[in-house]
């Protein structure tokens, strides 16, 4: 009986772990990360392109760029998310250009347009490595109902008589 009411206490602990996943992230939090691809200029080479997204207070960026072996200079500033859409300034060959990306299944496509060119540029974000998962917690939690009903090897039976 003290094994049944146990169990059934367990269910609504169990069954919260995953919600915390599942929790929907605002627009602003889809951009945070790394993200890597290409550019195209309408007036040179296609080069790499690597951006990072970081909301340190407001929200940051870097732009990594190059073309053939070389680095190409470049600062961010003004870095806007609204929706699906993110906006920056961006100092480039001493100019400021406007730069925008429309964020749409996993995929960020942009341009950015100075005083007498523009570059589109497709990224994609940087899978970062796994995260710990909850099995530590749900470990925890059938120890602690293992030192409930005395110790001993207990098994977990859905639906047993």
């Amino acid at each position: 009986m003290l094994r049944n009411i146990a169990f059934a206490l367990s269910l609504p602990v169990l069954g919260a772990l995953p919600l915390r996943a599942q929790t929907p992230a605002d627009s602003t939090q889809q951009f945070i990360g790394t993200w890597e691809g290409t550019y195209q200029a309408d007036h040179g080479p296609a080069g790499a392109f690597k951006m990072a997204i970081i909301r340190d207070g407001a929200l940051k960026a870097t732009v990594e760029m190059t073309s053939g072996t070389s680095a190409v200079p470049t600062t961010v500033t003004d870095v806007k998310i609204a929706g699906n859409t993110a906006t920056w300034t961006q100092a480039l060959m001493g100019m400021s250009c406007k730069s925008s990306a429309v964020l749409s299944a996993g995929t960020l496509r942009g341009e950015t347009v100075c005083a007498h060119g523009s570059m589109g540029f497709l990224l994609r974000k940087r899978v970062a490595a796994a995260a710990p998962s909850d099995s530590g917690m749900f470990d925890q939690f059938i120890a602690y109902l293992k030192r409930l009903h005395g110790g001993g090897e207990h098994k977990v039976c859905f639906g047993c008589p």
